[in-house]
């Protein structure tokens, strides 16, 4: 058979509390380990260093964590691997290990065809999990594709309102600038974002240069509310120092000026990393063509 005319066979894997191994400590290893949570899959990561999502998930004692380079024995008793180091020898390494032993693996790299699955352009939406695949030939129209439904949905639940649980609450993150107009447009926007929602506190926050700060909102929102988790919400494109070093900080001087230093907290993904963002470039382009 023609393998360019072969397809992969859909199918949705049941991880819940399966032992499942990343090799690698990286971005690409820290999107896996999300996926692999959101699943349900007990997860630990093998890698010497860690970027600071996966830093914080071991922190947290969400997942587990071999600080080691990779070794074959790590891996004994998985009921699947994920081999997303930067380092093609080592993944191919992984590969021969997992089919040796009849464990499920993929790989993030070139080789991803030696491999027993890959992992479509995904995204959640209410209780649907959407995914696109083009089989491996062509990854930039699966995410095109991605942000072009999930950005359809969006705009069809325009009208929808969305629960947050009263104990939960949403801090929304700017940098801050220098011009007082710039920042009002921000708190303007944090304000008809909130009116998507029936319930629960939704606040602006600014890094730095002006009010009110991050510590100063955290503290607002633990003393006004019953808050047993924070959600921050970054208006950040990138994974940069801010996002990675500098709000995490700014939150935890916020719970511990009220003494809730051990309250949960979540920096979600920077904006550009959301599906959705290359489906809006697209609209502005397309506006001005």
């Amino acid at each position: 058979m023609n393998e360019n005319n072969t397809t992969g066979f859909p199918a949705v894997l049941q991880l819940i509390e399966k032992n499942c191994f990343v090799i690698g400590g990286g971005k690409v290893a820290s999107r896996k380990v999300q996926l692999l949570l959101k699943a349900g899959a007990k997860v630990t990561v093998v890698s010497p260093n860690c970027v600071f999502g996966v830093s914080q998930l071991i922190h947290e004692g969400t997942i587990q964590l071999i600080e080691s380079e990779y070794k074959p024995s790590y891996i004994n008793g998985a009921d699947l691997v994920i081999a997303a180091t930067n380092f093609p020898e080592v993944n191919a390494e992984v590969l021969t290990d997992c089919h040796k032993q009849g464990i499920l693996v993929s790989s993030v790299d070139a080789q991803w065809r030696e491999g027993s699955f890959i992992t479509p352009a995904s995204f959640y939406h209410e209780d649907l999990m959407i995914s696109i695949s083009s089989n491996g030939k062509n990854f930039r129209k699966s995410k095109a594709t991605r942000a072009a439904i999930q950005n359809a949905l969006i705009q069809n639940n325009r009208n929808s309102k969305y629960e947050i649980p009263e104990d939960v609450a949403i801090l929304v993150v700017s940098h801050g600038s220098r011009y007082k107009d710039i920042n009002q447009q921000f708190v303007d926007l944090v304000k008809n974002f909130s009116l998507y929602f029936d319930s629960g506190p939704i606040e602006p926050a600014f890094l730095e240069l002006t009010d009110p700060t991050i510590p100063q909102v955290v503290e607002k929102l633990c003393k006004q509310h019953k808050v047993s988790k924070l959600i921050c919400l970054t208006f950040f494109l990138a994974k940069g120092f801010h996002w990675a070093e500098s709000i995490p900080e700014e939150i935890e001087i916020g719970l511990k000026n009220v003494g809730q230093d051990d309250l949960a907290y979540e920096v979600l993904e920077p904006l550009g990393d959301q599906p959705a963002m290359m489906n809006l470039m697209l609209d502005a382009i397309s506006r001005k063509l």
